[in-house]
């Protein structure tokens, strides 16, 4: 993708509205302090987001018109954001990652409506429960009856460090036979095989955590080294 255009949304400002008209880059980081945003991706248009929030409540609303394709990677720490990604715009896609480190009880909310035919959707959503508290993680995909041709994919997974009490909501409404849906849900530990084969190599328990949970965290994502290193110096806190 081409990057034209740069936007940054800090706690600073009081923008609430963004359009989009030309390949964009938008860096969303926001902490202790939630805001409502309203993000328009015009036709045709590429909009890539590398988004940080700590402690927040933040509402995020993405239009993706037709032929436009949104991008997000995101590191959320202690928040209950929620975001609404609407696909009213014939061929729209939405590419969503997720990483989510929860020390309270927290909610988290996405919303995908696909509202225009061969439109495509991929959510994954990878969570650390670290201490004895609640995560939720709730995905609402809905398809409405009019549209064909579409695609909505979802992976959750929460991983407890402690005795956590985690939920995950992978609730899908489809009102037509004409598309490719797919949905999964896990919620535990890291796999006990993966752990004793590190640990048979003389890593320590503690190397094993380390490296099982970047490779969860950020599996997925689709970084450049700036953006690899402020998620780093994040997890690297669990």
């Amino acid at each position: 993708m081409k990057i034209m255009n740069k936007i940054v949304i800090s706690n600073d400002d009081d923008i609430n509205d963004y359009f989009v008209t030309e390949d964009t880059y938008i860096k969303i980081d926001l902490k202790d302090e939630s805001k409502v945003i309203n993000i328009e991706v015009m036709e045709h248009q590429n909009l890539k987001v590398f988004e940080t929030s700590t402690s927040t409540s933040n509402k995020i609303t993405y239009n993706i018109h037709s032929g436009a394709q949104l991008i997000v990677n995101k590191l959320t720490t202690d928040s209950s954001d929620s975001t609404t990604v609407n696909l009213i715009g014939y061929g729209a896609s939405v590419t969503y990652n997720s990483s989510i480190i929860n020390y309270c009880d927290n909610v988290y909310v996405q919303n995908i409506v696909h509202k225009c035919d061969n439109t495509k959707s991929k959510i994954v959503n990878h969570g650390i429960n670290v201490n004895d508290r609640s995560l939720h993680i709730m995905v609402n995909g809905d398809i409405n009856k009019e549209c064909k041709e579409c695609s909505s994919n979802q992976d959750n997974k929460i991983i407890n460090m402690k005795n956590g009490k985690s939920f995950i909501s992978p609730n899908l409404i489809v009102d037509n036979n004409l598309v490719d849906v797919f949905h999964a849900a896990y919620i535990g530990t890291f796999d006990e095989e993966a752990v004793f084969y590190l640990k048979s190599r003389g890593l320590t328990e503690k190397v094993c955590n380390e490296l099982l949970i970047k490779g969860f965290m950020l599996g997925t994502m689709e970084l450049d080294e700036n953006e690899l290193e402020v998620f780093l110096k994040q997890i690297e806190n669990i």
